[in-house]
């Protein structure tokens, strides 16, 4: 990459700068566009039929045909590899059962509680 070549925001003029950021945010909307359609398909394909030897598995430990799917599938692998002792899959389905909040929430929780706490510290100085 050539760092001469690249010109701060703030010294290109007005309409080179609106330029530069439509093109910025049409990047960012199709980017966001892309996402939103690989959640589509993987919900889409979640909810597929299970098929071939993993659906049978599912069926002989006492599922109903009609609630073998994909989804089902993945729970299952999930829970048979905590079963045989992997920690990070034990750890996937506790948070999937709801059963262990996942680190995500607990640091928005805190995040939050934080900028509560500071906006209690601001109102409190004034």
């Amino acid at each position: 990459m050539n760092d001469e070549n690249l010109i701060p925001l703030n010294l290109r003029s007005k309409s080179e700068q609106r330029i530069v950021q439509s093109a910025g945010g049409k990047a960012s909307g199709k980017k966001r566009r892309e996402m939103k359609s690989a959640k589509e398909m993987a919900i889409l394909f979640s909810s597929l039929p299970s098929i071939g030897k993993m659906r049978e598995r599912l069926v002989e430990s006492g599922l109903k045909e009609d609630d073998c799917i994909v989804k089902m599938e993945i729970i299952a692998s999930v829970a048979m590899r905590a079963r045989g002792g992997d920690p990070v899959a034990a750890k996937l389905f506790l948070e999937i059962m709801g059963e262990l909040k996942s680190e995500t929430n607990m640091s928005v929780n805190i995040l939050n509680n934080n900028q509560h706490l500071e906006e209690i510290a601001r109102q409190l100085k004034q």
